[in-house]
């Protein structure tokens, strides 16, 4: 959509919450100085970044870590890393947003919602990090540092800094700003707002910031999970250290691929991508357990879900209180859907899936005698 000016969509809107935020008081500028990442477009505090041996050349360099308490062992040339990046210390003249001024209206919607973050560590992580304060966020970078990118309206020698940029984009594709009665017509606020756990800072500290200090609701949650890696190190596309998804469908299918990701994948812990692993969970899951449990149930030689249903329809519910069959229908069958719905309800896929393959082993028993099932 053009402007009468010739200013871009983009940029008009981003004119506008510079515009606003300026109003409010929240924007100012000042000489700016702290360890910057050019490979990730952050600056990060002296708290979150540490010394790092790099084995290859023997530098001593400046990373970024991912937890205070921490450390590495450069003797073994170990570390925790968790972007991998260097940072470079940077001094320069930027404009700035009072993040500052947000931090108890933050540890209030952390207290009131202890929920917001899921799994409850990183919330944890979060609120510990507002605790010990809050500093002024950098929102530009001098323009001959950082030439692509929208300018800071009404100066050209600043950039907007990305990552103010990109988390405004949630909401101006749902429509911001919207038309006064339409507020929710594009869909925000979000239910369940889904990111990674390397990008949590942004996302849990700097974005609901944002949208406090231009008066907007926040996503009603905050869903981080973790990540996949490959041969038990982080996936990366500088080392080639990937996988083709588009392979990997074409040679295992969707369904199967589904499977594998929504089983092994998780919240907490990082999972690691591999094809043995992939092939394993289709022979003893899909394959054995749950195809041969539908074989056995739609093409019985010996009984079929008819005759079962038309001579066991018209017993008395008193007449199902004994046997195996009956515990498993009273213990298992009937509790399953409130137990799946409970991790479903907590977006933990990985255990409900779970349950449904401890359900499927437990079901064939009840059919006919077996002792190939073995637990994935």
């Amino acid at each position: 959509m053009g402007m009468s000016h010739g200013i871009s969509g983009c940029e008009a809107v981003a004119d506008g919450r510079q515009f606003l935020l300026q109003e409010k008081g929240y924007i100012y500028t000042q000489k700016h100085e702290g360890w910057y990442s050019v490979a990730d477009e952050a600056f990060y505090p002296q708290s979150a970044v540490q010394p790092y041996l790099d084995p290859p050349t023997g530098r001593k360099i400046m990373v970024r870590c991912r937890r205070k308490d921490h450390t590495q062992e450069a003797d073994s040339h170990q570390t925790s890393i968790e972007t991998g990046s260097e940072v470079e210390w940077s001094s320069e003249e930027n404009y700035h947003f009072r993040l500052s001024a947000f931090r108890d209206e933050l540890l209030e919607l952390y207290k009131y919602q202890p929920e917001w973050i899921t799994p409850a560590s990183r919330m944890k992580d979060v609120v510990q990090a507002v605790e010990n304060g809050l500093e002024d966020l950098s929102i530009s970078r001098p323009t001959e540092r950082l030439s692509w990118g929208i300018r800071v309206p009404g100066d050209d020698t600043q950039t907007i800094y990305v990552w103010l940029d990109a988390l405004m984009n949630y909401v101006t594709k749902a429509g911001y700003p919207w038309t006064p009665g339409h507020e929710q017509a594009g869909g925000w606020p979000a239910d369940c707002h889904v990111i990674g756990k390397d990008i949590v800072r942004f996302h849990c500290i700097y974005w609901p910031a944002f949208l406090m200090a231009l008066g907007l609701p926040l996503p009603r949650k905050i869903l981080t999970h973790a990540h996949w890696t490959l041969g038990g190190s982080k996936m990366s596309k500088s080392t080639g250290r990937v996988v083709d998804p588009f392979l990997a469908l074409e040679r295992f299918g969707p369904d199967v691929m589904r499977c594998f990701l929504a089983h092994d994948g998780g919240l907490q812990d990082d999972a690691n991508y591999d094809n043995s692993r992939i092939i394993a969970l289709y022979n003893k899951l899909l394959n054995q357990a749950l195809g041969n449990l539908a074989s056995r149930v739609t093409r019985g030689k010996k009984w079929s879900v008819r005759g079962a249903v038309e001579r066991i329809g018209p017993w008395k519910a008193e007449e199902w209180t004994e046997g195996s069959g009956s515990r498993f229908y009273n213990n298992t069958l009937l509790t399953m859907p409130a137990i799946i719905a409970a991790s479903l309800d907590e977006y933990d896929v990985r255990s409900a899936l779970k349950h449904i393959a401890v359900f499927v082993r437990g079901v064939s028993p009840h059919l006919y005698p077996t002792s190939w099932f073995a637990s994935c």
